[in-house]
C-alpha cells in the first residue's frame, strides 16, 4: 500500500509538470501542510468575490502532520482555517492574497492563535509579529488581566476581507460588532440589534475574549489580531 501511494503521489508531480509545460497553458498548486495540533479543514475561495473554489467537499481535510496538494491557477486566493473539533468546524484564521502557485503553505497554531507560514518542517519557528503565548499573564497564572496598549474605539480593518466597529472600551471590556458584509464573507449567521454586538472582556495582557471563545489580542498600537486575522486601526466615527 505505501508504494501504491508513493506511486500515485509521484504520477499526480508528473500531470502537474506536465500541464504545465503544453502551449499557452500553466499549471500551479498550493500544498498545505497542517501543523497545529489540531484537525482542520482548508476551504479556499476566489479572492474577489469570495465564492468557493472546488477543491473537494466540504474542502480539504487534515490531521496533524498531514499534507495535500490543491491544483490551482496563478491568481490570488482567500483561504480560510477552521478547527475541526467534535464534528464541528470553528473558523479560526482567514487569509486573503495567497498566491496560487507552487509553494507549501504550513499552518501553525500557538494557543487561541492561528497563522499560515511557509517552510518545510512543522519546527519552523514561529513569526516574532505571533504572540507565544495565551493569556500566559490572565487569572489562570493568578495574575490579573490588564491592558499594556491602549485599544481605540472605532472602525478596524483587515485588508479588503473584514472589518469591524468597536465602541464601548472602558480599559476591561468592549463591544465588537463584525459588518454585515464580514459576516457573510465569513459565513457567519446575519444580526440585527443587541444580537449584532458580542462583548470582549480582559482575559490576559491585552487579550480579551467573548462568550463564543472569539479572541482580540493588542500587538501594539493601532496594531491588532482577531481570531488570528491581522486588523489595524483604521478610523474614529
Amino acid at each position: 500500500m505505501p508504494r501504491l501511494i508513493a506511486m500515485t503521489k509521484t504520477m499526480a508531480a508528473a500531470i502537474l509538470i506536465a500541464a504545465a509545460l503544453l502551449p499557452g497553458r500553466q499549471a500551479f498548486a498550493m500544498e498545505f501542510r497542517n501543523c497545529s495540533g489540531t484537525d482542520i479543514r482548508i476551504s479556499i475561495h476566489d479572492d474577489e468575490n469570495g465564492d468557493p473554489v472546488p477543491v473537494g467537499a466540504p474542502g480539504i481535510l487534515l490531521g496533524e502532520n498531514e499534507t495535500q496538494d490543491v491544483a490551482l491557477d496563478g491568481n490570488d486566493y482567500l483561504v480560510k482555517v477552521f478547527r475541526v473539533h467534535d464534528g464541528k468546524d470553528r473558523l479560526v484564521l482567514l487569509r486573503s492574497g495567497m498566491k496560487g502557485n507552487v509553494d507549501r503553505y504550513m499552518v501553525h497554531q500557538s494557543g487561541p492563535i492561528y497563522w499560515i507560514g511557509t517552510g518545510d518542517e512543522c519546527s519552523d519557528p514561529m513569526p516574532s509579529a505571533i504572540p507565544l503565548t495565551d493569556g500566559a499573564s490572565g487569572p489562570a497564572h493568578n495574575r490579573a488581566p490588564f491592558a499594556s496598549i491602549m485599544l481605540d474605539s472605532g472602525i478596524w480593518v483587515s485588508g479588503s476581507t473584514t472589518w469591524f466597529r468597536i465602541s464601548g472600551f472602558d480599559g476591561r471590556s468592549f463591544r465588537l460588532s463584525l459588518s454585515p458584509g464580514s459576516r457573510k464573507a465569513l459565513g457567519l449567521a446575519e444580526r440585527t440589534g443587541e444580537n449584532a454586538w458580542s462583548t470582549y472582556t480582559l482575559d490576559g495582557k491585552d487579550t480579551y475574549r467573548d462568550k463564543a471563545g472569539n479572541v482580540f489580542i493588542m500587538r501594539a498600537r493601532f496594531s491588532a489580531l482577531w481570531n488570528g486575522i491581522p486588523h489595524r486601526y483604521s478610523w474614529l466615527e
